[in-house]
């Protein structure tokens, strides 16, 4: 989707803990998403709770007094809590995905067709210029352009209208809605928390398993994408999207592997928004590099300890997501002692926080992602086995981004317009050339690699076209490292990475043959060194150790002499 004007789109899964026992916003059920508001310029109230409701109240309009009332009331109570300056949110869902734009005082945002409008999706039902939205004074307003197939809110074909926080606009086959949330990061962890969707979310459309592989080529295809990334228009994603839609219907356990940069997470928000509990919060913790005791307190809570000085329980995560869902980022990195606790959880629904005995009722679901090999690691026995059954009960796979070469055009347009809008630049598109280079790369840091490349080309395009020589080295060297020559003899390619020979090589096995060529070449300039070679190549070790038996590479295929212990 193409956005010209600076006010940029905001991720769906907008970080918000009200924090337990906080009050509900007033006009606004309990369980609701918070809702967000618009950016209020910084004045000599800040700081001032009273002053800042002055100026809250001076700033608004009455000029709907049911839409105003909950809009200011959900600003003024987001200011009083947060400290921070809330944001109204138009969240528009269509085929392609969901686009989120900030509405400033006064500004119109017109949606359409046509390539020019501040939200340009090209869907047929959408006249060119379809219809505008405002913030003005407090209220928000649509306004119809003439559309051909009209604009309806709350079911009702209007030329104008106000927007209440949780209304539904349809304009064609696509829906627009209103959300008000507060700005405020979460300062502990990397928890992110993607509140229930707004009021009337229920008629969003999401593609059902079978009109998405009922074809060769799904109509639009389904998309999912945050800053990492995850586009399911390949063949390779389609296994994968039927099984998480089909897994998102029950409230089982998921576990979802793949390389470093795939976009597990992504696919792991999919899960809880196509699922029952779409309607509650979901909070992802990252169990990597966190120190355990924290770890544990934050998921499972702790109880008061008036000797150390701490006065007041604290709930755990698992508690705090009361009927969502938990994602525990990289489970392989998730301590023994807390692997026992998760795996308890799981069979009882029950919880006990540090420093209690006493057990608390919970209804979470828990889906997990890791890029380890937690079979290894139960050999190892560095993971439980038991616990991995459970988890595991239905293996979900995201393939790296070398085995989804349909993605990588749309993923990189994607990566262009956001980049293009950090850095403001007015890079248009890349070159045929350019998207060659881009197909034809091996990928080993996924689509987090990929982003990388489009964000430098953005940066240093000497035109608004992007061309090869403004990516990367090593993805300009691609194709010489395809078209050259084979190793010497000495050094033959091994015979499981030269798939086949001759004019009719397929393009898969061209790629597996590229990518264990840029291998060895790492591994030859480390001599053998995997550790080195892994950061050379930008993936874990364990995807190379990985890549390295499934060519088939040997050792005496890039080191001389003795085998050397890695560091």
């Amino acid at each position: 989707m193409n956005h010209s004007r600076p006010a940029a789109p905001t991720s769906l899964a907008s970080p918000d803990i009200r924090g337990p026992g906080a009050p509900p916003v007033e006009g606004h059920a309990e369980g609701d998403p918070p809702r967000e508001a618009p950016a209020l310029q910084p004045s000599a109230s800040a700081g001032d709770p009273a002053a800042q409701e002055a100026e809250l109240d001076a700033h608004l309009s009455v000029t709907d007094p049911i839409a105003m009332s909950q809009i200011r009331d959900a600003l003024k109570q987001l200011s009083r809590e947060r400290g921070t300056q809330p944001h109204v949110l138009l969240i528009i869902h269509h085929r392609h995905g969901a686009e989120t734009v900030r509405l400033h005082e006064g500004v119109g945002v017109v949606v359409g067709r046509d390539p020019t409008a501040d939200v340009a999706i090209p869907e047929r039902s959408l006249s060119r210029r379809h219809a505008r939205f405002t913030f003005q004074r407090g209220d928000v307003l649509v306004e119809d352009l003439g559309s051909t197939n009209g604009t309806f809110l709350s079911g009702q074909r209007v030329e104008r209208g106000v927007l209440k926080p949780g209304d539904e606009v349809a304009l064609g086959e696509i829906t627009a809605s209103l959300r008000v949330i507060a700005s405020a990061e979460l300062p502990v962890l990397n928890l992110d928390v993607l509140d229930a969707p707004p009021v009337g979310s229920e008629r969003r459309k999401l593609p059902s398993v079978d009109d998405l592989m009922g074809g060769p080529t799904p109509v639009g295809g389904m998309r999912a994408v945050n800053d990492e990334g995850l586009v399911m228009r390949s063949p390779a994603m389609r296994p994968v999207l039927e099984t998480a839609m089909r897994l998102a219907r029950s409230s089982a356990p998921v576990l979802v592997q793949g390389e470093t940069g795939t976009g597990k997470d992504v696919l792991a928000r999919l899960i809880h928004e196509a699922g029952p509990r779409h309607k509650k919060q979901m909070i992802r913790v990252g169990c990597s590099g966190v120190p355990a005791q924290l770890l544990e307190i934050t998921l499972f809570g702790r109880e008061a300890d008036a000797l150390h000085g701490d006065t007041r329980a604290q709930e755990g995560v698992f508690e705090a997501c009361a009927g969502g869902t938990v994602v525990l980022d990289e489970v392989g990195d998730l301590p023994p002692a807390l692997q026992a606790a998760l795996l308890r959880l799981i069979d009882t629904g029950r919880v006990a926080r540090v420093g209690s005995t006493r057990e608390i009722a919970v209804d979470v679901r828990i889906v997990a992602t890791t890029y380890r090999d937690l079979e290894a690691m139960c050999e190892a026995g560095s993971f439980r086995s038991d616990l991995l059954y459970r988890l595991n009960a239905v293996p979900l796979r995201v393939p790296p981004l070398c085995e989804r070469r349909e993605d990588i055009a749309p993923l990189a347009q994607r990566f262009l317009r956001q980049a293009n809008e950090v850095h403001r630049r007015n890079v248009r598109s890349l070159d045929p050339e350019t998207l060659a280079l881009l197909e034809q790369y091996p990928w080993p840091g996924n689509v987090r690699e990929l982003r990388s490349a489009i964000e430098r080309a953005v940066v240093t395009a000497r035109g608004n076209v992007i061309t090869p020589l403004d990516l990367p080295e090593s993805i300009q060297a691609a194709p010489a490292l395809r078209r050259s020559t084979p190793p010497p003899p000495d050094r033959p390619l091994p015979e499981a990475a030269t798939p086949g020979s001759g004019p009719m090589i397929g393009l898969k096995a061209q790629m597996d043959r590229l990518e264990a060529e840029i291998i060895l070449d790492a591994l030859r300039a480390t001599n053998g060194n995997l550790a080195m070679a892994a950061r050379r190549l930008r993936m874990p070790l364990r995807t190379l150790q990985e890549k390295i038996a499934s060519h088939g590479l040997r050792r005496s295929d890039y080191r001389d002499g003795p085998p050397s212990r890695s560091k």
